[in-house]
């Protein structure tokens, strides 16, 4: 890792928690918050850093985050804000892993994972279609339980005991949003981009 890459800055502030507002439609819109973006001089190149944890005692871990959705969302804003649209990208994952009570016993994993232009577009597609299903159960007024979330992270619901009580469910009005992000894209724009240079490759190849 210390060899070519180093912290990328945008807006000559260090790239750090940079946070993202993907416009999907007028109601709905995603939020990403980088922890790190990186830069490397000698192959002009960014990359997204993210860090996680996890006390799983598995030997390898890399199923756990090779097919990443948060990371692929991350490098198609991370493309954006540094101008290399649709550049070969990659994303690394820095894992400190626990496998045992001593909490100073730490083993740490950097994972690579080369990405392409076809991560992306499913990822497109993958958020549409979440957001229609979403919108399809608004329109019924009819959001079915997930029992495999009554405890989650080892907290329990709030709504844990009375979800099944909706007799008179009133739809909540949409708080509005008061953060300020320090980047912010639209959904149509970056699908029409991707499909694009899929078409070019395609031809390129033909």
């Amino acid at each position: 890792m210390a060899e070519g890459w180093e912290l990328a800055r945008f807006n000559d502030l260090p790239a750090i928690e940079l946070s993202c507002r993907l416009n999907i439609n007028p109601d709905f819109y995603e939020v990403a918050f980088l922890d790190l973006a990186i830069y490397n001089k000698r192959l002009n190149i960014y990359a997204v850093f993210e860090n996680k944890t996890t006390g799983s005692r598995l030997n390898d871990i890399t199923p756990m985050y090779k097919n990443s959705s948060q990371t692929i969302g991350y490098s198609i804003c991370l493309d954006t804000i540094s101008g290399q649209r649709l550049a070969n990208f990659g994303t690394f994952t820095f894992v400190a892993q626990q496998k045992s009570k001593d909490i100073t016993n730490l083993e740490y994993h950097v994972i690579y994972t080369k990405r392409t232009l076809l991560d992306r577009l499913h990822w497109f597609f993958t958020l549409g279609y979440d957001v229609e299903r979403i919108q399809r159960l608004m329109k019924m007024n009819f959001f079915p339980m997930r029992g495999s979330n009554c405890l989650a992270f080892n907290k329990t619901c709030p709504h844990f005991g009375t979800c099944q009580l909706r007799k008179t469910d009133v739809p909540k009005e949409p708080d509005p949003d008061p953060n300020v992000y320090q980047f912010e894209f639209f959904l149509d724009d970056l699908v029409k981009e991707h499909i694009e240079a899929a078409q070019a490759l395609l031809i390129a190849k033909t």
